[in-house]
């Protein structure tokens, strides 16, 4: 940034300011020469490694221990999932836990399932911090039935989010239609509560119009959630499994 010097007029010093500009010499460019250079790994700081190597077993015995397993391969895909379904039936699970009222449903945005499919076999602690690695929480918000329609046509929109059983809309042209709750047409009459996460509660993905409502927090991370969600099916008895139920449906016409 230029600072005009004190004791000079404007047009004074733009006059000196060009004069000097037109003092320096013009360079161009004569020609471009390619290289390229080998980078070998340095050698290992022995003190250092020895220092961390305990918390780094730690840390891969954590992210190594089984805490389920997985019946079949499920994929992330639009308008429905296996892997989204089974996602949003945990959100909802795991929101009814730690609120004393329990939610309508759960929505998670397609974008924070970051793994395409969650495969057949153990579920790791590290799988989940796969799937979900962000430290989102999850946040409740009461919707009326204006603000309802609004969200579930953002999502088909975009062609579909994860979400909860409960919950059916059908997508016609990017627009939602015949949307239900437990076979209900929405009601003007009533709130509904809804489970996700908070990226999505302060307004991410395009959904600024979350901005202003108040929010009810649970304090519970996604991930951790979903870890002690899993432990506690298998200690049930229960695997990992769902399969696309109609709960959005796609019209092509």
């Amino acid at each position: 940034m230029f600072k005009r010097y004190k004791g000079l007029s404007h047009t004074v010093f733009f006059i000196i300011l060009g004069l000097l500009a037109g003092c320096k010499p013009v360079y161009h460019l004569a020609k471009v020469e390619k290289s390229s250079q080998s980078v070998q790994p340095g050698a290992i700081d022995t003190k250092v490694d020895q220092s961390i190597a305990p918390y780094r077993n730690q840390l891969t015995e954590a992210m190594e221990a089984v805490i389920g397993r997985c019946t079949k391969t499920m994929i992330k895909e639009r308008p429905e999932s296996p892997l989204g379904n089974w996602f949003g039936d945990a959100l909802v699970a795991m929101a009814n836990t730690v609120s004393s009222t329990p939610v309508d449903f759960a929505v998670q945005n397609f974008g924070g399932i970051r793994i395409s499919n969650l495969t057949a076999g153990p579920v790791k602690v590290g799988t989940i911090y796969e799937l979900m690695p962000f430290d989102n929480y999850l946040i409740i918000l009461t919707l009326d039935s204006t603000e309802l329609i609004q969200f579930i046509n953002h999502m088909a929109a975009s062609g579909g989010w994860p979400i909860s059983k409960g919950i059916t809309y059908s997508i016609r042209d990017g627009h939602a239609e015949n949307i239900l709750l437990n076979g209900e047409a929405i009601r003007g009459d009533r709130g509904y509560r809804v489970a996700l996460p908070d990226y999505v509660a302060n307004g991410g993905d395009n959904c600024d119009f979350f901005k202003d409502n108040p929010q009810e927090t649970t304090g519970l991370l996604i991930r951790d959630g979903l870890i002690q969600y899993v432990k506690e099916e298998t200690e049930k008895g229960h695997t990992i499994d769902a399969v696309k139920d109609g709960r959005v449906k796609l019209i092509n016409e």
